[in-house]
């Protein structure tokens, strides 16, 4: 399987994912951050994990807000993060001064990328495998089927009370966090466009 990768896409379960996948003998491919675009060899294959846009800008706004701030390591806030996050502390109240214009979008870190600008190097026939973030498990356990494997039952490569201790100190979200009016989602499913496109075409 020296060709076969899984490619990480921030906020898709990756950390979950990453230590089975690793048993399967699959190929981790880790994105920088800073610059999160796939450039794989013509001759790899490749597998990666899709979540619906909508859910996955709510995860990394909760992920970028609570996790990252201020000095995080090793992901602190970055780039324009600092201007977006001690200014509002939930994507409704951002998204809002965006349609009144009072902010251009401009993706807070790469998680907030679309999969689709992030895999968009990846040819069609380079997809082996592509894994349901809404399913994982089931997901996870087709992917074994496809390898001639046997199901792993999927773990997390952080403890919740690691990660509980490790935020402690930290701001919270307000909590309403998760609430989104139709004008932002329809925003966003704009924004995401593509990446529902990408659904369509290879789910």
């Amino acid at each position: 399987m020296n060709n076969l990768t899984f490619i990480e896409l921030g906020k898709n379960a990756s950390s979950t994912l990453k230590p089975s996948i690793k048993k399967l003998g699959i190929n981790f491919y880790h994105l920088d951050h800073n610059n999160p675009v796939v450039r794989p060899n013509a001759d790899l294959k490749v597998i990666f994990c899709y979540r619906d846009p909508i859910d996955r800008f709510i995860s990394a706004w909760r992920s970028r807000y609570e996790m990252g701030w201020p000095n995080y390591y090793p992901n602190p806030w970055m780039g324009i993060e600092p201007d977006v996050f001690n200014y509002y502390n939930n994507p409704e109240d951002y998204i809002q001064d965006i349609l009144k214009g009072k902010l251009i979008f401009k993706p807070i870190h790469g998680h907030f990328l679309p999969q689709s600008s992030i895999l968009s190097s990846i040819r069609t026939n380079q997809i082996e495998f592509v894994l349901d973030f809404d399913d994982i498990q089931n997901s996870f356990n087709k992917l074994c089927n496809h390898l001639g494997k046997s199901p792993i039952k999927l773990g997390h490569e952080h403890s919740a009370k690691t990660k509980k201790e490790e935020v402690a100190d930290r701001p919270k979200c307000s909590k309403d966090y998760k609430h989104l009016s139709d004008s932002s989602i329809s925003f966003l499913k704009g924004m995401y466009n593509y990446d529902y496109f990408l659904k369509a075409k290879i789910i």
